[in-house]
């Protein structure tokens, strides 16, 4: 991916459009860099439970009773059930009826400790519990009513085996999303190679091919840069060959741009009317990069909590403009940000005085009521 922007023009228009889907998937691989706890929490509070639910709907599947059985036995028969079924009710939407009532329960608490609200981080949340309970490398151990604990095979730790679920859920997300571009190219641009035709300058005693215009993952500045960078190449080698380059070439590849460019935007325009095409929105100044943005978010929203100050400090950047480009990548991938009176005042074991947003947090009515329970 680009530093700047993901690396297109032109996208279907809709709440899971490619390039959302494109940052959300760079947010839940910085919290799986920089805040792991709450992947490790999702295991403790939330695993058992779900392993739970998957038995209840499935139990028409399952020998009985497992609830008096090891978590290694119990564990053992819920993978001889096909992955597809399993997986199949890891969709947030899909947990409906009286058995789910806890697990979503549980996953809700879950999503509010770490400020993780929004179905699709439940999806994420949901495809890891998955992956952990069908995965084969884990050798469980303990029994209910105790939770489930891991057996660390040699050279790895407990949560090495437990992150690598987390990105398991993390490369599925990504693979749909090249997926995605893939059929989107194949449908628009009506090939099996899902390639635009290349551009072709021919004249007597010279001939030159180069890249065709993918509107749909470049500009029309972007591609006519490349095709004249090719060109002068092109021209560069045959004259270091001793070769003459014929009279007038620039401007007939001036023309022949102008013609061809002239041909493909009609085919765009076409394209974005018949396939809903949309241009993909430019979120992000080219100063900083997106994974930067990310970063920002992931630190501010997920405890420890840092303030815009903080990483304003730590980055060497201005607290306006951190503060923006938060809300920015937040409104993105449609997550709400924490409530900024949330973890402020002085750090634990601190001596100085508390500052003016936790004092005010102490006065809020709602504090107050708690209080008074």
């Amino acid at each position: 991916m680009n530093s700047t922007r993901e690396n297109w023009r032109y996208e279907r228009k809709g709440s899971r459009s490619d390039s959302r889907q494109s940052v959300r998937t760079l947010f839940l691989s910085e919290v799986h860099k920089r805040r792991p706890q709450s992947i490790h929490d999702l295991f403790r509070a939330v695993f058992p439970s779900f392993i739970e639910f998957i038995e209840r709907r499935l139990k028409t599947r399952l020998p009985d009773p497992l609830q008096s059985w090891s978590w290694a036995d119990r564990l053992k028969h819920l993978r001889l059930i096909p992955e597809n079924e399993v997986r199949a009710i890891s969709r947030w939407y899909g947990l409906r009826g009286a058995g789910s009532k806890l697990l979503r329960r549980e996953l809700v608490a879950w999503s509010s400790r770490h400020n993780l609200s929004g179905d699709w981080c439940h999806d994420q949340a949901l495809g890891t519990l998955c992956s952990w309970g069908l995965n084969e490398n884990i050798c469980w151990t303990g029994a209910p009513p105790g939770p489930p604990g891991v057996l660390n095979p040699p050279g790895l730790s407990q949560p090495d085996l437990l992150l690598g679920s987390w990105r398991e859920a993390i490369d599925k997300l990504e693979f749909d999303l090249t997926f995605s571009r893939l059929s989107l190219s194949q449908e628009v641009l009506r090939g099996n190679k899902a390639e635009p035709p290349k551009f072709r300058l021919r004249e007597k005693k010279f001939s030159f091919e180069g890249p065709g215009w993918n509107f749909l993952e470049v500009s029309k500045e972007e591609w006519m840069s490349h095709v004249k960078r090719a060109f002068e190449l092109a021209v560069a080698s045959r004259i270091l060959g001793g070769k003459q380059v014929p009279h007038g070439i620039r401007t007939r590849l001036r023309q022949e741009i102008a013609r061809y460019a002239r041909k493909r935007d009609k085919e765009l325009a076409i394209a974005i009317k018949r396939y809903g095409l949309v241009k993909h929105p430019r979120h992000y100044a080219k100063a900083h990069g997106t994974k930067d943005y990310v970063k920002w978010l992931v630190l501010y929203q997920i405890p420890p909590c840092k303030s815009y100050s903080k990483i304003a400090k730590t980055t060497h950047r201005n607290r306006e403009t951190v503060r923006k480009c938060v809300e920015a990548t937040a409104r993105v991938i449609e997550l709400k940000l924490r409530d900024s009176r949330l973890h402020a005042g002085r750090t634990v074991g601190s001596t100085g005085t508390a500052s003016r947003r936790a004092r005010y947090r102490e006065v809020t009515p709602r504090r107050k009521a708690n209080a008074d329970k």
